[in-house]
Protein backbone atom coordinates (compact mmCIF):
# COMPACT_ATOMS: atom_id res chain seq x y z
CA UNK A 1 0.00 0.00 0.00
CA UNK A 2 1.40 3.27 -0.78
CA UNK A 3 0.95 6.49 0.84
CA UNK A 4 -1.80 8.10 -0.77
CA UNK A 5 -3.95 4.64 -0.30
CA UNK A 6 -3.05 4.80 3.20
CA UNK A 7 -4.02 8.19 3.78
CA UNK A 8 -7.68 7.69 1.56
CA UNK A 9 -10.86 8.65 2.91
CA UNK A 10 -11.90 5.09 2.94
CA UNK A 11 -8.64 3.30 4.63
CA UNK A 12 -8.77 6.21 7.64
CA UNK A 13 -12.26 5.33 7.84
CA UNK A 14 -11.62 1.29 8.07
CA UNK A 15 -9.23 2.25 10.44
CA UNK A 16 -11.33 3.88 12.62
CA UNK A 17 -13.91 1.33 12.64
CA UNK A 18 -11.03 -0.70 13.46
CA UNK A 19 -10.04 1.13 16.04
CA UNK A 20 -14.00 1.66 17.61
CA UNK A 21 -15.17 -1.76 18.45
CA UNK A 22 -16.07 -2.28 21.60
CA UNK A 23 -14.82 1.35 22.36
CA UNK A 24 -18.76 2.87 21.03
CA UNK A 25 -19.83 3.74 25.08
CA UNK A 26 -16.76 5.50 25.94
CA UNK A 27 -16.97 10.04 26.45
CA UNK A 28 -13.75 9.95 23.71
CA UNK A 29 -15.41 8.29 21.31
CA UNK A 30 -18.67 9.43 21.66
CA UNK A 31 -17.29 12.85 21.19
CA UNK A 32 -15.12 12.45 17.74
CA UNK A 33 -18.12 10.36 16.49
CA UNK A 34 -20.32 13.74 16.59
CA UNK A 35 -17.72 14.93 14.06
CA UNK A 36 -16.52 11.92 12.20
CA UNK A 37 -16.00 13.48 9.05
CA UNK A 38 -14.75 16.36 9.82
CA UNK A 39 -12.55 14.75 12.18
CA UNK A 40 -11.26 12.00 9.69
CA UNK A 41 -11.15 14.76 6.88
CA UNK A 42 -8.66 16.79 9.52
CA UNK A 43 -6.50 13.42 9.93
CA UNK A 44 -6.06 13.14 5.80
CA UNK A 45 -5.47 16.75 5.97
CA UNK A 46 -2.76 16.83 8.01
CA UNK A 47 -1.10 13.52 6.84
CA UNK A 48 -0.78 14.90 3.43
CA UNK A 49 0.45 17.96 4.53
CA UNK A 50 2.59 16.39 7.21
CA UNK A 51 1.01 18.41 9.60
CA UNK A 52 -0.28 15.79 11.79
CA UNK A 53 0.40 15.99 15.57
CA UNK A 54 0.11 13.21 18.19
CA UNK A 55 -2.57 14.93 20.69
CA UNK A 56 -1.86 14.43 24.22
CA UNK A 57 -2.77 11.71 26.89
CA UNK A 58 -4.51 11.81 29.53
CA UNK A 59 -3.62 9.69 32.46
CA UNK A 60 -5.65 7.79 35.09
CA UNK A 61 -4.75 4.83 37.46
CA UNK A 62 -6.62 1.38 37.52
CA UNK A 63 -6.23 -1.28 40.09
CA UNK A 64 -6.51 -4.84 38.80
CA UNK A 65 -4.99 -6.50 40.80
CA UNK A 66 -2.26 -4.18 41.43
CA UNK A 67 -1.94 -0.24 41.03
CA UNK A 68 -1.17 0.80 37.55
CA UNK A 69 -0.46 4.78 35.85
CA UNK A 70 -2.42 4.50 32.14
CA UNK A 71 -1.52 7.26 29.93
CA UNK A 72 -4.17 7.31 27.07
CA UNK A 73 -3.57 8.75 23.66
CA UNK A 74 -6.45 10.83 22.47
CA UNK A 75 -9.04 9.51 20.06
CA UNK A 76 -7.34 10.89 16.79
CA UNK A 77 -4.59 8.90 17.52
CA UNK A 78 -6.03 6.11 15.86
CA UNK A 79 -4.70 5.87 12.72
CA UNK A 80 -0.90 5.43 14.44
CA UNK A 81 -2.55 2.53 16.37
CA UNK A 82 -4.30 0.51 13.12
CA UNK A 83 -0.90 1.35 10.99
CA UNK A 84 2.63 1.25 13.57
CA UNK A 85 4.91 0.19 10.72
CA UNK A 86 3.99 3.17 8.18
CA UNK A 87 3.67 5.82 10.78
CA UNK A 88 6.90 4.61 13.13
CA UNK A 89 8.91 5.78 10.24
CA UNK A 90 7.31 9.55 10.56
CA UNK A 91 6.35 10.19 14.00
CA UNK A 92 9.04 8.30 15.69
CA UNK A 93 9.84 11.11 17.68
CA UNK A 94 6.69 11.63 18.68
CA UNK A 95 5.34 8.18 20.23
CA UNK A 96 8.68 7.06 21.55
CA UNK A 97 6.88 5.73 24.67
CA UNK A 98 4.48 3.83 22.90
CA UNK A 99 6.92 1.60 21.08
CA UNK A 100 7.36 -2.17 22.17
CA UNK A 101 10.48 -2.32 24.58
CA UNK A 102 10.60 1.43 25.70
CA UNK A 103 9.94 3.19 29.07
Amino acid sequence: MDWNELISIKNIYRAWKDFVKNKNNKPDVVEFKMNLEEEILQIQNDLKNETYKHGFYSTFKVYDPKERIIHKAKVSAFPLVIYPRRFLLIFIYMNWICLPNTS
